[in-house]
């Protein structure tokens, strides 16, 4: 079984995200998705991801010239799942997710990650 942490809108809490990541890591970690507005230096972000870990991120709102060459859309595949990774200001995530639907099912995803809004939803 593969292991992910997943998150987004980290908002420069650095201490935070490393704590996340200390405590997802403990059982081993394949990967690190970030949905962005992370507002630090790319190079804070990948110097705390172990090396053994993929490391798949796009771009904020909130995300300046520190986030130079950083997509504002991703997609992958991990298993047998297409996965669309972007962080949903441009796509109106906060008033309903039609236009992010018609996206993913452009691209062909089975799952989607976003952000944006700061509430959880499955």
């Amino acid at each position: 079984m593969s292991r992910y942490l997943i998150c987004s809108d980290i908002h420069r809490k650095i201490n935070n995200f490393r704590l996340a990541l200390e405590e997802a890591g403990k059982d081993g970690l394949d990967g690190v998705i970030i949905a962005g507005d992370f507002e630090l230096d790319t190079s804070e972000i990948v110097d705390l991801v172990p090396r053994s870990s993929t490391l798949r991120i796009v771009k904020g709102n909130c995300d300046g010239s520190n986030a130079y060459g950083i997509p504002l859309l991703a997609t992958f595949k991990i298993g047998k799942f297409n996965f669309l990774l972007t962080h949903g200001h441009n796509y109106q995530v906060k008033s309903d997710l039609d236009t992010l639907m018609y996206v993913a099912s452009y691209q062909k995803a089975n799952v989607v990650i976003y952000g944006h809004t700061h509430e959880y939803d499955d």
